[in-house]
């Protein structure tokens, strides 16, 4: 009982229980920290998906002789693009390029509205003279079918790795 007394009332006893708390404090730390940070991407993605879902339906439902105005929606890429590093490089990258064709487009489509088509349209021609599109529509619909694929495209990849996410947090309840 002595030995066990001596052992305790000694300073290596204490530092040895300081430093055991510290790791188990600097541990539990460590996983919230990285708890918050999955359920962050998992918010993210849900988010973005919920975005581009809806720019796709738009398009989905454009009549065709019409062009397709006023569908960007960029609220949710923008108010966290500090965020994109919690995705993966690959879902980073197609975000920023999808909605940097985003705006492009609609940047497009504000210069059809407010200037006078036909000026825009003989801009449009002397810089892209080897394209040769009838109209300036045409080419405008041409970008908005090509950005529908790449917004079905990355918001594919969210969406699969969204359900990875998930799926991986199934089989932690489920074990």
């Amino acid at each position: 009982m002595e030995l066990i007394s001596e052992v305790i009332s000694s300073k290596m006893f204490g530092n040895i229980v300081i430093l055991i708390t510290s790791i188990i404090g600097v541990g539990g730390s460590l996983l919230i920290y990285r708890k918050k940070r999955i359920d962050q991407r998992e918010i993210l993605r849900s988010s973005l998906i919920a975005e581009l879902k809806d720019m796709e339906k738009f398009l989905e439902e454009r009549n065709s002789s019409k062009p397709a105005l006023d569908f960007i929606q960029t609220k949710v890429f923008d108010s966290n693009a500090d965020n994109l590093g919690l995705l993966s490089e690959e879902e980073a990258e197609g975000l920023v390029t999808t909605y940097n064709k985003a705006t492009i487009v609609d940047e497009f489509r504000k210069n059809i509205i407010e200037n006078d088509p036909q000026d825009w349209e003989n801009i449009f021609r002397r810089i892209d003279t080897n394209k040769g599109s009838e109209t300036i529509l045409d080419d405008y619909e041409s970008w908005v079918e090509g950005l529908e694929k790449d917004i079905k495209d990355v918001r594919e990849k969210l969406d699969e790795n969204n359900k990875e996410g998930l799926l991986s947090k199934i089989k932690k309840i489920k074990a």
